[in-house]
C-alpha cells in the first residue's frame, strides 16, 4: 500500500481576508480518490495558465432546435411550452411516408401489441454500445428507448437526433423541448430503465482487471476542529494533472470530480459553510499531481469555520462521466487564429474551475441557454504539451483551454458563434469583445489504455474537424515509443480540398522526421474535391480499395497480419459508419470488432 505520501489528496484552504479576525482563519479538506491498481505510467499534458480579467456572463439568451422533434397537436402528446425567446430555425423535410402522423401510426400498432420484452434494468455501458446509425439508443429521464427506427421520422434530422445516441440525453431533450410527451411519442420503444450509479461500497470479491479491482476500498472521511482539516483517503490511484476537476458554483458549491477509471468518476460535493463574496478558486498542484491545493477566500468579517460544509446527495458518489450531471462554469473566449478556410483555434479561460479533460475526453460549450455543442480540447501542437512548467508554479486562479472549431454557415452554434465575433480582427479578439461562454465537466468513455496491447498497427481515421481527439492521442504515443510497442500509427485524413486539412504540415513534418525502413508515424490527406492532382494527397473518399492501398503504401504486405492491430474513427455520422463497415471487410490487418474499433461519436 502507498504511504501517506504518495497518496493523491485534495486540500481546501479557506483563507481570512486581513480585515477579519486572525484567529481560526483556515479549513482545509484533504481528499484522496479511490486506489487503482496502476498498469502503465503517464507524464501528464499541462495545459498553459495565464491570469485574465475576468467578470462573469451577465446575460442569458434563449433559442429552439429539435431533438425529437413533434409537433402534433394532440393534446396527449404536448403541453403549452414555455415563453421563450426563442430563434427560429427551418424545418427539415422528411421523405415521403416518414412523417411524425405516420410514426404515430407506428406507435399505436406497437403499443396494441404490446411490449415484445420484459422491462429491464439498462446501464451506462451497455447504453454506450449503441451509439451507431441503425442501432441507436437513448434515455430520457431514466428511461431508455431503442429509437433506430425513428431516425427517419425526425423531422429534426438525423444528424440532431445522433447528438443523444448511446447517452442519457435528458438535458438535451430540456434544453430544446422540455414541453414535448416523449412517452407518448416513444411509448412503443420502451426498453427499460437507467441505473444510476450507486454511492462507494466496500468490495468484497475482486475481479482481476474489472473495476472492482481500481475501487477495492471504501474513502474515509474525518473532520478535525483542532487542525481544520476533512481527509478522505483512497489508496494507490494513478492521478496526473489532467484527472482532477475543482469547481466553485455560485460561490456555495464545491465540486471535485477525479477520473479513475474511464468513464468512471469520484465525486466530492458541498455546499460551503459560508457562502463566498470571490469566486475565485486557486489551485496548486504537489507531489507529481496526486494532491491539489484549492484556496478559497472566506468572507469578511466571518466566524470560524467549525467545519468546510455539508455534503450533498451526489457527495462520495461514484459516477459515469457521461452522465446528465449539470455543471457548466463560466468561462470567455479570449482569442482566436485562423487555420484553414472556415477552421479556427480558439482559446477560453476560466477562473471558478480548473477542468482537466483526459485523453478522447470531450467537453461542452455553451453560448447561450440553448446552444451548446460538444468538443475536444488540443494541445497547441502536435507533439509537444500546451506548457511545460514546474507544479509550484500552478498557482494561479485561471487555466486556458484550446479548440479546434469549424464554423458552419448553416451551423446553430458556429453561426451564432460566427456573429458574435463579427466585429473582432481577424486574427485575434478584441478585449472589449471577448465572448461570455460556460465550459462543462469532461464526458467520454476512451481509456488510453486502449493503445497499449497494439503490437503491430493503429489506424487513425479522422473526417474534417473530427482530427481533434486524434491530435492528444498521437502526442501522447509520440512520447511514449520506447515503451508502448505500436509499430505503426496511420492517419487517414480525410476533407473536400487540401487547404481544408488542418496542420497539414505539421502532420507532413512529423511523417518525414520518421521516414525510415521502420516508420512510426504515416500521414494520408485523403481529398474528396481536389483542386489540382498532388503527389502529397490521395483522393477519394471513404472505401475497401482506398484504405488497403494506403496500409499496403506503408506497411510491407508480410508483416501486416503480424501482431494485432486496431482502429480509432472520428467524423460525422456517417462518416463513422462508412468507416466501421471498411474496416470490417477490409482483408490486410488483423482488427477485431468489435474490441479493436474505437468510434468518437458526436
Amino acid at each position: 500500500m502507498a504511504t501517506s505520501d504518495d497518496q493523491p489528496i485534495v486540500i481546501v484552504n479557506v483563507t481570512q481576508d486581513d480585515n477579519g479576525p486572525k484567529t481560526g482563519n483556515l479549513a482545509t479538506i484533504s481528499t484522496v480518490p479511490p486506489a487503482i491498481n496502476p498498469t502503465l505510467s503517464i507524464t501528464p499534458t499541462i495545459f498553459p495558465i495565464r491570469r485574465y480579467e475576468f467578470q462573469p456572463p451577465k446575460t442569458s439568451m434563449a433559442s429552439s432546435s429539435s431533438l425529437l422533434g413533434a409537433d402534433l397537436s394532440s393534446s396527449t402528446l404536448m403541453m403549452a411550452p414555455p415563453k421563450l425567446n426563442t430563434v427560429k430555425k427551418s424545418r427539415l423535410l422528411v421523405n415521403p411516408g416518414k412523417s411524425m402522423v405516420e410514426w404515430m401510426k407506428i406507435q399505436q400498432e406497437l403499443t396494441a401489441k404490446g411490449p415484445s420484452a420484459k422491462l429491464r434494468k439498462i446501464g451506462f455501458d451497455e447504453l454506450a454500445t449503441h451509439n451507431t446509425l441503425g442501432d441507436v439508443w437513448m434515455a430520457i429521464n431514466d428511461r431508455v428507448f431503442d429509437v433506430s427506427d425513428y431516425t427517419n421520422y425526425h423531422p429534426g434530422g438525423v444528424e440532431e437526433l445522433m447528438k443523444g445516441a448511446g447517452q442519457d440525453a435528458t438535458n438535451l431533450f430540456n434544453q430544446i423541448h422540455r414541453w414535448v410527451n416523449f412517452e407518448s411519442i416513444l411509448r412503443g420503444n420502451l426498453l427499460g430503465f437507467l441505473v444510476k450509479e450507486p454511492t462507494l461500497r466496500v468490495v468484497r470479491k475482486i475481479q482481476p482487471g474489472s473495476l472492482s479491482t481500481a475501487l477495492s476500498c471504501l474513502p474515509s472521511t474525518k473532520f478535525s476542529e483542532d487542525d481544520n482539516f476533512i481527509d478522505s483517503h483512497m489508496d494507490g490511484n494513478d492521478v496526473r494533472q489532467e484527472s482532477w476537476t475543482v469547481g466553485l458554483l455560485n460561490r456555495e458549491r464545491l465540486i471535485l470530480k477525479v477520473m479513475v477509471k474511464p468513464p468512471k468518476v469520484w465525486m466530492t460535493h458541498l455546499r460551503l459553510l459560508k457562502a463566498l463574496t470571490d469566486d475565485n478558486i486557486n489551485i496548486n498542484y504537489e507531489n507529481n499531481f496526486k494532491r491539489a491545493l484549492i484556496t478559497l477566500k472566506k468572507p469578511q468579517q466571518q466566524e470560524r469555520w467549525l467545519k468546510l460544509g455539508v455534503p450533498l446527495s451526489d457527495h462520495h458518489q461514484l459516477v459515469d462521466s457521461r452522465a446528465s450531471i449539470e455543471d457548466m462554469y463560466p468561462a470567455k473566449l479570449v482569442k482566436r487564429q485562423k487555420l484553414t478556410r472556415n477552421s479556427y483555434m480558439f482559446t477560453a479561460v476560466t477562473h471558478t474551475a480548473a477542468i482537466g479533460v483526459p485523453i478522447g475526453f470531450h467537453v461542452q460549450i455553451r453560448l447561450t441557454q440553448n446552444v451548446t455543442r460538444p468538443f475536444t480540447p488540443v494541445s497547441l501542437t502536435i507533439t509537444q504539451p500546451n506548457v511545460e512548467v514546474e507544479e509550484s508554479a500552478l498557482q494561479t486562479n485561471t487555466q486556458e483551454l484550446h479548440f479546434i472549431i469549424k464554423i458552419y454557415p448553416d451551423g446553430q452554434f458556429t453561426s451564432l458563434l460566427e456573429n458574435l465575433l463579427s466585429k473582432t480582427k481577424e486574427q485575434e479578439i478584441e478585449k472589449e469583445s471577448e465572448i461570455d461562454v460556460e465550459i462543462g465537466f469532461p464526458r467520454g468513455n476512451f481509456d488510453t489504455f486502449f493503445l497499449h496491447n497494439i503490437s503491430n498497427t493503429l489506424c487513425l481515421l479522422a473526417g474534417g474537424s473530427g482530427i481533434t481527439p486524434f491530435v492528444r492521442i498521437i502526442q501522447y504515443l509520440y512520447h511514449r515509443r520506447a515503451s508502448i510497442p505500436i509499430k505503426h500509427v496511420v492517419l487517414l485524413f480525410f476533407n473536400e480540398t487540401f487547404e481544408d486539412v488542418i496542420w497539414a504540415k505539421e502532420w507532413q513534418d512529423l511523417a518525414k522526421e520518421n521516414e525510415s525502413p521502420s516508420s512510426w508515424f504515416h500521414f494520408y490527406p485523403v481529398i474528396s474535391k481536389p483542386v489540382e492532382l498532388s503527389s502529397e494527397e490521395w483522393t477519394g473518399r471513404v472505401s475497401i480499395k482506398l484504405f488497403e492501398q494506403c496500409i499496403q503504401d506503408c506497411i510491407p504486405s508480410a508483416s501486416t497480419k503480424d501482431g494485432e492491430s486496431k482502429a480509432i474513427i472520428c467524423g460525422s455520422y456517417g462518416f463513422n459508419a462508412a468507416c466501421k463497415e471498411v474496416l470490417k471487410q477490409q482483408t490486410v490487418l488483423d482488427i477485431d470488432d468489435p474490441s479493436g474499433i474505437f468510434i468518437f461519436n458526436g
